[in-house]
This record gives C-alpha cells, sequence and structure tokens, in this order.
C-alpha cells in the first residue's frame, strides 16, 4: 500500500509542471498541413471558467493576488514556469520577447514551481523583468491544473479564463504577441523567433 501511495504521489508531482519529457504536435500525414497552433494543445477547455483565487509572494515578499491583478489589468497572463525543465528553458529566449516588454494594461506574472531559493537560481540565468509569484506547494498550480511547462493561462477582468495555451510555438507566441499588442492598443512589436518550434511543445 506504502508502495502505491509513493508512486502515485510521484506521478502527480510530475504531472503538475512537470518535465517528464518532450512532447510535440505529430507531423501531418503526407499531402495534409497542418497548423503551427494545435487546437488539441492550444484548449479551451476551461475558457469562460472563472479563474481559481490565489495569492502569492515573489522572492521579494511582494503579494501579488488574481483579485488585484485584475483589478488593475484588462488582461492576466499566467505563464507556469517548471524550473528545471529542458523544454521550458529552451523556450525562454521567445518567451521575454514577449513578457519583458513594457504593459501598461496587461500583467504577465509568472508561477514558478519553486522555492526563494529555487527561484533565485532560475532567474540568475533567465533574468525576468516581471513578477514570478513563489508555489513550492503547488497549491495554485494543481487549482489551474497546469501539468508541464511552458503553460500559459489568460484572465480577462472579470475573472474569467478566456485562453489555455497547453506549451509554445513560434505560431502561437505570434498570436499571442498580437493579443497582448491589441490590448494595449498599439501594433506588435516584431519577435526574433529563429529556431522556436513550429508545432506546439511542451516538457
Amino acid at each position: 500500500m506504502k508502495t502505491w501511495t509513493l508512486l502515485l504521489s510521484s506521478a502527480l508531482a510530475i504531472a503538475l509542471v512537470g518535465c517528464a519529457s518532450k512532447a510535440e504536435e505529430p507531423a501531418a500525414p503526407e499531402g495534409e498541413t497542418t497548423s503551427s497552433v494545435n487546437t488539441e494543445m492550444k484548449v479551451a477547455s476551461m475558457t469562460a471558467a472563472q479563474a481559481p483565487a490565489f495569492t502569492l509572494k515573489t522572492a521579494k515578499g511582494e503579494t501579488h493576488s488574481l483579485k488585484s491583478l485584475t483589478a488593475t489589468n484588462d488582461l492576466v497572463v499566467l505563464y507556469f514556469i517548471g524550473h528545471t525543465c529542458p523544454t521550458n528553458s529552451a523556450a525562454i529566449k521567445y518567451i521575454h520577447q514577449i513578457a519583458n516588454q513594457k504593459h501598461d494594461k496587461v500583467a504577465f506574472v509568472g508561477i514558478i514551481n519553486t522555492d526563494k531559493a529555487g527561484f533565485e537560481k532560475w532567474n540568475a540565468k533567465n533574468k525576468a523583468q516581471y513578477p514570478v509569484l513563489l508555489d513550492a506547494d503547488l497549491k495554485t498550480i494543481r487549482a489551474y491544473k497546469a501539468e508541464r511547462s511552458p503553460w500559459f493561462i489568460m484572465v480577462n477582468k472579470s475573472g474569467e479564463i478566456v485562453q489555455t495555451d497547453k506549451g509554445y510555438s513560434e505560431g502561437s507566441l505570434r498570436e499571442m504577441n498580437a493579443k497582448l499588442a491589441k490590448v494595449e492598443g498599439h501594433a506588435a512589436k516584431a519577435l526574433d523567433l529563429k529556431g522556436a518550434s513550429a508545432n506546439m511543445t511542451y516538457g
């Protein structure tokens, strides 16, 4: 019984912003084409659902809640980070081109599956210019069912989930960049996505 409990606990830990394996959209059969944003990976299963409330702190002790974020922004982008995930690490240079832009009406917020020490080690390499909230006990990650990394959930001003992206691709990042620019009311900035996956990918 103890063995089964241990195995179940281990499986659950991997399934929450884990990085057990790399999953990609399968190639289209010969003679067919496929969009870079696969509808099976870029889901709307939680669309229009109320986003779970949370209150988390950054490594500096700053407190952010979903309520405070939606109160002061038209759109909140929650970026779930697996701090040791190689797939997420490979995607960072593309994601940060969007995340590190100056936003006035959009809140881009990371939620990372580690404590202060783990975040500081991750951030020494990645240098995030946006708030990254610590979720070492995975409570918020579980609430949002963020199974892998990278994983994005967009929440509108009413606190409703309007989009969930399981993973990233060149196409999904361009779409996100355009969506955020539209909310901000300006043209989308050019992105350098050379080398980014053409298919939705997560770790």
